[in-house]
């Protein structure tokens, strides 16, 4: 029998070969965000192409020459690919993909290194292969519905490290397809896989199922349904040194480069909030704005702040402050043994909800640090002007044009409670692993 995979299953591959078979073998109702139709229509304007679309899968021969086709499958044994806007010309294929978000993603190196692929197999010669990215101006859930763009060739790709970029012709070759399509045909007929890290899991139908062997001994006499493993709880809890620092970033995603050292669709830190917590109780705050084209001295400043010893806690540290931390060393390799050390000290502080050390029986391992918050009883959200990071970023923007009081104080308040809730949290954890 003829197997068919897609693009979609070789980017889940990529991330959890766990998640693809069960994907495979009992496939779920887990669907990717689609592009809205007013964004399609938008997409199609903005290039001004006249869009064909066939429903059923065609080879590249079968394309008729210079119509555009959009979100069209490809077929290619044993690969379908789904390419956003494909156009043929003679031999030469020109492509495009829709990003509906402001920066590289994994799965998007994934889906043009298939269109490759198939492009190639077919014997093809691409002519375009280019990314639309949308920019932080584009309101996708307003009445008004203006969207701006980022119109650049896809000559970087993010490696995930947070300070590399990739040129995409380095990453586009055959093999590269190959040798997944050939993992995936050997994971079929197997056993499922015990996975041994979850890459994505505030996000996989599949995740109960998946954790289901880590909980079986839990302690199942907390209330409101949590759960709590107190013995890996409290292991997790012995690595942390006194004094205790909470940190918590904020940053917006810009398209152009601010300052030198910075890259296409970087990351820009614009403040941190600092809680540092003694072992007899006592607890001091910063926090820190920068207003300027550079982030410099805000790095600058948290390294002095956080000293030479004492455990770190953020909350999924190595996605975000971790990745910051790592990029500003790259910029500034005078600072990167501090940083180092600095990252050694580091813990994520959900790492015992993600790791199942506590849980809630009907979260499906979706944990958002406010969400919990206001489950353990901490309430100090409720008297916040700001709701949200991305409200956050929307008051930056303004308050670096205005220099308005009411908007910075809004913003350290913000800041500073995402760190007061970490504080909560800690204590919650110690609660539960040590109480009778």
């Amino acid at each position: 029998m003829s197997i068919q995979f897609n693009d979609r299953l070789v980017s889940i591959y990529n991330r959890c070969p766990l998640r693809f078979q069960l994907e495979f073998k009992q496939a779920s109702d887990f669907a990717i965000m689609q592009i809205p139709k007013q964004m399609d229509d938008y997409i199609d304007q903005y290039l001004a192409i006249t869009s064909i679309h066939e429903d059923q899968t065609l080879s590249l021969m079968d394309l008729k020459e210079d119509g555009w086709y959009s979100n069209q499958c490809i077929g290619s044994k044993p690969l379908n690919v789904c390419f956003p806007r494909i156009m043929r010309h003679d031999q030469t294929i020109h492509a495009y993909v829709i990003v509906y978000s402001f920066y590289p993603r994994l799965e998007i190196q994934s889906q043009l290194q298939c269109m490759y692929y198939v492009v190639k197999t077919q014997g093809f010669i691409i002519g375009e292969l280019k990314i639309i990215y949308l920019n932080e101006d584009y309101i996708y859930n307003g009445k008004m519905f203006k969207p701006s763009f980022m119109f650049r060739t896809a000559d970087y790709m993010s490696d995930r490290g947070g300070n590399a970029f990739t040129p995409i012709r380095s990453i586009l070759n055959l093999k590269w397809t190959k040798s997944r399509l050939k993992g995936m045909k050997a994971l079929i007929d197997v056993s499922l896989l015990e996975p041994i890290k979850c890459s994505h899991a505030h996000f996989c139908p599949f995740r109960e199922r998946c954790s289901s062997k880590r909980r079986v001994d839990a302690d199942t006499s907390l209330s409101n349904a949590w759960k709590c493993d107190k013995r890996r709880l409290q292991a997790w809890l012995n690595q942390a040194r006194y004094p205790y620092y909470f940190i918590d970033f904020e940053w917006t995603q810009l398209l152009m480069p601010w300052c030198k050292g910075q890259h296409f669709i970087n990351d820009f830190v614009f403040e941190y909030a600092l809680i540092k917590l003694d072992e007899d109780g006592s607890t001091t705050s910063k926090t820190y704005i920068t207003t300027g084209s550079s982030n410099k001295a805000l790095f600058v400043s948290l390294i002095e702040r956080l000293g030479n010893e004492g455990t770190i806690f953020a909350f999924n540290a190595k996605g975000a402050e971790m990745m910051q931390l790592r990029r500003f060393a790259s910029w500034y390799p005078t600072y990167h043994e501090k940083v180092c050390k600095i990252m050694d000290r580091m813990l994520s502080i959900d790492v015992p909800l993600l790791g199942h050390m506590i849980y809630h029986e009907n979260r499906k391992g979706a944990y958002g640090l406010k969400q919990v918050a206001s489950e353990i009883g901490f309430d100090g959200y409720t008297t916040l002007d700001l709701n949200d990071g991305l409200q956050a970023v929307a008051t930056y923007r303004q308050y670096i044009h205005h220099h308005d009081k009411s908007a910075r104080k809004s913003l350290e308040q913000y800041c500073y409670m995402d760190v007061s809730s970490m504080v909560a949290l800690l204590k919650w954890y110690h609660h539960q692993a040590y109480m009778k």
